[in-house]
């Protein structure tokens, strides 16, 4: 199904940039609407519920009511701008009305209840200068609501036929024309909203598909619309002197066309591949593409245009987001690292979060500090690999780091008088690109994994100095390792699915392996800790497996955590959050229940392009990705 808003906004002449993100929609986002006279935002979808965002002091919106009372998906919303009344439209078959309150404080009010459909409502309008509301469903008519002498809407007039399934409308202020759109690929115009009765006055028929969404350009002095379809188009609309529409332009969006705005400079759609497409007009002169954004993980089902150039777009990927004509703005992401030329392939952090440390497909490892004003700037630029570094690893007790790379070189890194990394020693002996190190033992041994099908073990000696200490074999390479808590036991992970627990023996101060669990999920990608004995592994077959290692390293399963793509990161906070980082992009949150197992709290469209690795400071997450970018992340939520 799709349901759809009308809107127009206010854009500067760049095109939106990434997006800030509203928590809690709570799923499939179908609505929003935006009263300008309140600055009010409000949302809903398929957790039946209304939601009303306020912009608060920091410039982000919070969450200050939950509307309930609908009985199945909210398709769609729309403010009165004159009395500040919210109309929700429903799969339940109804519509709602939400009486807005004296106080701030307290949550509007429902009011009534209309129930005259049979079938989903889905859009609605308010008429500013008549205060009519105009509503349609999908298999009933278009009906224009009037309020009576207590203030209740009773309906005034009705345009429909059994022949038709009506997808849409649009409703221009000015002149009070209403455009319909069809499920037979026609936009339908009727006689004006203030006439007698409505009337068919022109059937437009250039769309070889369903047309789902009407918008009209309100700041032309001429009465100009733009329709989008299922048949992959933008058609941009023209009325005559006679007052009947023609065809003047068509956009092609490569994509089904679920939402779209017209303004003066812009034409804007929200498609099923997930994008927005912007198209630039300025001073009368042709729409031209300018760009796509892949904006969501699911399709853009909704677009809705609020003060100060800013656009929102909702997704059935369960987020609402919020754009900037001209800059960030994440509700989550507190600050984006850009300065990388390739993919970021590895990124770790000191315990306080001061320090950054980045690594990329071209041998570049950055250093990012803190400074006074608290954003992260580049101090320092490290090129000692000649190829991809696979692997920065930040010791969280000295602040030395280790690298690895594609070059087979392990890197230690120790800090100069002027608190800048300085190579220290090059631990070589690996045979194939060295995918992984990590520090154990309180810094005083190294572990480093490798394409070779090995794992070196590094003991720090009495001058300071690391040397190979052991070399243990495995079944292939050498994807993720890790330390438990007490270094006692060492879990290894590679290519073929098989996770090794190694325990230190105390007599020869060796480690052996003691347990092999090929795990039936695929490649391992990623393991992070939860506890002194547990441990989380991402896979190629879309799923974060939850071990328990006892003692003697046997290992079990205890949980598998499910996705719709493969995890190609994980990071847990070791309290009560599972980080997973996606090649779609996305971070997925799990939260610890009652029960001790995790449930998925949250999903994020966190970058344009593959999660490459995940660390984190704190509850603060940071992503490194392939978009050549760094973000760094509030609250694990």
């Amino acid at each position: 199904r799709v349901y759809l808003v009308i809107s127009f906004f206010r854009m500067e002449k760049e095109p939106p940039s990434r997006g800030q993100i509203l928590a809690g929609p709570g799923g499939s986002v179908y609505a929003v609407a935006w009263c300008h006279s309140l600055k009010l935002l409000a949302t809903g979808g398929d957790d039946k519920t209304v939601k009303i965002w306020r912009k608060g002091k920091q410039g982000r919106y919070q969450l200050k009511h939950s509307l309930h009372g609908h009985e199945d998906y909210i398709t769609s919303l729309a403010f009165d701008e004159v009395t500040g009344d919210i109309a929700s439209g429903s799969c339940d078959h109804t519509i709602r009305i939400w009486s807005s309150s004296a106080s701030e404080c307290e949550p509007p009010a429902m009011s009534q209840v209309l129930e005259e459909y049979a079938s989903d409502v889905s859009t609605l309008g308010f008429h500013s200068t008549s205060g009519y509301l105009v509503s349609v469903a999908l298999n009933d008519c278009l009906n224009v609501w009037k309020r009576n002498s207590v203030g209740e809407f009773q309906i005034a007039k009705s345009f429909g036929s059994p022949s038709l399934r009506f997808f849409c409308f649009g409703l221009h202020q000015a002149s009070g024309t209403i455009c319909l759109g069809t499920s037979d690929k026609k936009v339908l115009v009727l006689t004006p909203i203030d006439s007698g009765e409505l009337e068919l006055s022109q059937s437009l028929s250039e769309h070889t598909g369903a047309v789902n969404c009407i918008a009209f350009n309100y700041e032309s002095e001429e009465c100009t619309m733009a329709t989008g379809s299922d048949d992959n188009t933008v058609i941009v609309w023209k009325q005559g002197v006679d007052a009947s529409f023609a065809c003047m332009q068509v956009l092609s969006a490569h994509a089904s066309v679920y939402s779209v705005i017209y303004n003066a400079n812009h034409v804007v759609c929200g498609c099923s591949d997930n994008s927005i497409k912007v198209w630039g007009h300025e001073g009368g002169s042709a729409p031209h593409l300018q760009s796509t954004i892949q904006a969501h993980s699911g399709s853009v089902f909704k677009l809705q245009a609020i003060d100060d150039g800013m656009l929102i777009s909702a997704s059935d990927d369960q987020t609402v987001r919020i754009w900037a004509a001209s800059e960030v703005e994440t509700y989550r992401c507190d600050e984006v690292l850009q300065g990388h030329a390739g993919f970021v392939l590895c990124v770790d952090c000191d315990n306080s979060g001061d320090t950054l440390v980045s690594g990329d497909d071209e041998g570049k490892m950055l250093v990012w500090r803190v400074g006074d004003d608290g954003q992260y700037r580049i101090v320092q630029s490290l090129e000692r690999h000649s190829s991809d570094v696979l692997c920065v690893t930040v010791d969280t007790l000295s602040g030395r780091m280790v690298s690895s790379s594609c070059d087979k070189d392990v890197v230690l890194w120790g800090i100069g008088e002027d608190c800048l990394y300085e190579e220290l020693q090059v631990l070589g002996g690996h045979t194939d690109r060295v995918t992984c190190a990590t520090f154990g033992r309180e810094g005083t041994m190294l572990a480093s994994g490798s394409r070779d099908s090995t794992v070196k073990l590094w003991g720090k000696t009495e001058k300071g100095a690391f040397e190979l200490s052991q070399t243990l074999c495995v079944d292939s390479e050498v994807t993720c390792i890790s330390f438990l808590a007490d270094s006692n036991m060492l879990i290894v992970c590679t290519e073929k699915g098989s996770v090794f627990s190694s325990c230190l023996q105390e007599e020869s101060g060796l480690y052996n392996i003691t347990n092999t669990n090929v795990a039936p999920c695929g490649c391992i990608t990623s393991i992070s800790l939860l506890d002194n004995e547990c441990f989380a592994t991402g896979s190629s077959k879309n799923i974060v497996s939850l071990w328990k290692c006892s003692q003697d390293g046997t290992l079990v399963i205890w949980q598998e955590l499910h996705h719709n793509c493969s995890p190609t990161s994980v990071f847990s906070d070791k309290t009560q959050t599972i980080a997973v980082g996606l090649g779609s992009g996305e971070i997925w949150y799990w939260s610890k229940q009652e029960d001790g197992n995790y449930s998925v709290r949250n999903k994020v469209k966190a970058h344009l392009d593959h999660v490459s690795r995940l660390a984190g400071f704190g509850r603060s997450v940071v992503s490194a990705s392939w978009d050549t970018t760094v973000g760094v992340w509030d609250n694990l939520a």
